[in-house]
C-alpha cells in the first residue's frame, strides 16, 4: 500500500502547500451564506415557516451550502490530473512498479480528505450565523463530506482519466455543465417536498441529495429520508464510482 499512502500524502502536502486555495475554495459557499442565505432568512422571517423547513432557514441552508462545497471541492479534483499530464507527472505514476488502482484511490482518498477539511470548516462557522444547529452532529458531516466527496472526486478522476477532455479548460467547461444542476436538484436551498414529480426523481437518483439531507438531519434535525437510508446510498455511490475511477486509470495510456 506505498503507493496508496504516497499519493494521498502528496495530495494532502500540495493542500498545505496552497494555503491559497482553502482561502479561495471557502470565499464561495460563504458568500452563498452571507448573501443568500442572510437575505432569504431575513424574508423568510415570517410565523409558520419553522413548519414549512422543520427549522429556521439558515439552520435549513448551512448544510447545503456544506454539501455544495464539498460537492465542488470534490468533482474538481479531476483538474489536478489533467494538469499532471501535461507536466509529465502522471507518466511516472503510469510506469511506475506499483497497482495503478493503489495509486488512484490514494489520490482520490487525499482529494476527500482536503474536500472533508473544507466542508467541516463551512459547518463550524455555520454555528455563528445560525442557533438552531445541533453540533452533535458533526460527526455525522465528518462521515457523509468525506463520502460524498470521494464518490465526486472518483467521478472527476474517471472523467479525466478517459482522456475525452485533453485540456483544463474543456474539463472545467463540463463541470460548469453538471454542477448546476446536481445542486439545485439536491435540495440544498428549498425542501424538495412540493416539487414537480419530474423534479423529485432527478433528485432521488441525485448522490448530494443524500449527502445534503443526512448533514441537514444530523445539524438541524429535519431531513427527508432515514439517516441509515442517507449514508447507506452514499456507501453505494463512493464505492461504485471508486471502481469506475480505478477502471479508467488501469486503461490510461501515456500519450
Amino acid at each position: 500500500m506505498d503507493a496508496f499512502i504516497a499519493m494521498a500524502y502528496r495530495q494532502l502536502k500540495r493542500f498545505l502547500r496552497a494555503k491559497p486555495r482553502l482561502v479561495f475554495t471557502l470565499i464561495t459557499p460563504i458568500m452563498w451564506i452571507v448573501f443568500y442565505g442572510i437575505g432569504w432568512a431575513s424574508s423568510m422571517n415570517f410565523p409558520g415557516i419553522e413548519l414549512i423547513l422543520g427549522t429556521d432557514y439558515l439552520s435549513f441552508l448551512i448544510p447545503g451550502v456544506v454539501g455544495m462545497a464539498v460537492f465542488m471541492a470534490g468533482y474538481m479534483s479531476g483538474v489536478s490530473v489533467i494538469w499532471d499530464k501535461h507536466f509529465g507527472f502522471l507518466k511516472e505514476v503510469l510506469v511506475a512498479p506499483t497497482p495503478r488502482w493503489q495509486s488512484i484511490t490514494g489520490r482520490i482518498f487525499g482529494d476527500s480528505i482536503v474536500a472533508m477539511i473544507q466542508g467541516v470548516a463551512l459547518a463550524l462557522l455555520g454555528f455563528l450565523i445560525a442557533h438552531n444547529m445541533n453540533p452533535w452532529g458533526l460527526p455525522i458531516v465528518f462521515l457523509a463530506s468525506f463520502l460524498t466527496a470521494f464518490g465526486f472526486a472518483s467521478i472527476g478522476t474517471a472523467i479525466a482519466a478517459s482522456g475525452k477532455f485533453k485540456t483544463i479548460e474543456g474539463f472545467q467547461a463540463f463541470v460548469n455543465l453538471v454542477t448546476f444542476p446536481v445542486i439545485f436538484s439536491s435540495g440544498a436551498f428549498f425542501p424538495l417536498n412540493n416539487v414537480p414529480d419530474w423534479f423529485k426523481s432527478i433528485a432521488y437518483v441525485n448522490p448530494l441529495t443524500y449527502s445534503v439531507d443526512a448533514m441537514r438531519l444530523a445539524l438541524a434535525g429535519v431531513g427527508s429520508f432515514p439517516m441509515w437510508e442517507d449514508l447507506l446510498a452514499l456507501v453505494i455511490f463512493a464505492l461504485t464510482s471508486g471502481a469506475i475511477a480505478a477502471y479508467f486509470f488501469e486503461r490510461s495510456t501515456l500519450d
